[in-house]
Order: structure tokens, then sequence, then C-alpha cells
């Protein structure tokens, strides 16, 4: 009984330390998104004070800023991409995780 229950804890550590790498790894994307858009933010200034300085400097920056949106919106997609993984797979732990624990309450109890 006393190896059911170590194992079950061990069992329940290991979800909990995967729980939380998940959740850091989410919130490690969160960040990536919100310094690209800080970067986009950054690109789409510099192109509007380009575009003020002269015709040939506003088409060159057009063109650059298009560049970096088309690559930002892949980057972007891929990212929430990578999340939605990380979100299924937190949510496939979590669930798991209930169900361990109801489990070693039930033996607890029993």
């Amino acid at each position: 009984m006393k190896d059911e229950a170590g194992e079950r804890d061990r069992e329940v550590s290991s979800l909990n330390s995967k729980l939380l790498s998940l959740q850091l790894d989410i919130k490690n994307l969160h960040d990536v998104c919100k310094r690209q858009r800080k970067t986009l933010q950054d690109n789409q200034l510099c192109v509007e004070e380009a575009m003020n300085s002269s015709h040939n400097k506003k088409q060159a920056q057009a063109l650059a800023f298009e560049e970096s949106e088309v690559e930002f919106g892949s980057s972007k997609q891929c990212h929430l991409r990578q999340l939605q993984q990380l979100k299924k797979k937190l949510l496939a732990l979590q669930q798991e995780l209930e169900f361990r624990t109801e489990e070693l309450q039930t033996s607890y109890c029993s």
C-alpha cells in the first residue's frame, strides 16, 4: 500500500513538474510574441519617419516594412500554433493530474 502511494506521489509530482514546465513555455511564448509585436511597432514607426523624409526612402522603407510584416505574420502564426499545442498538452496534463488526484484520494479513503 505504501509503495503504491509512493509511486502515485511520484507520478503526481512528475505531472506537476510537467505542468509547471508547460506553463513556463506558454509564458515564454507570450513574451516572444510581445517582443515581436514591439519590434513590429518600432519598424512601423521607422517606416513612417522615413516616408516623411523623401519619396525614394519612402518606397524603400515601405518595401522593407512589408517584408518584415510578412515575416512577422508567419512567425506569429508559428508561435500561435506552438501555443495551441502547448495549451492542449497542458489541458491533458491537468486532466491527468485531476484523475490521479481523485485516484489517490479514493485509495487513501478506502
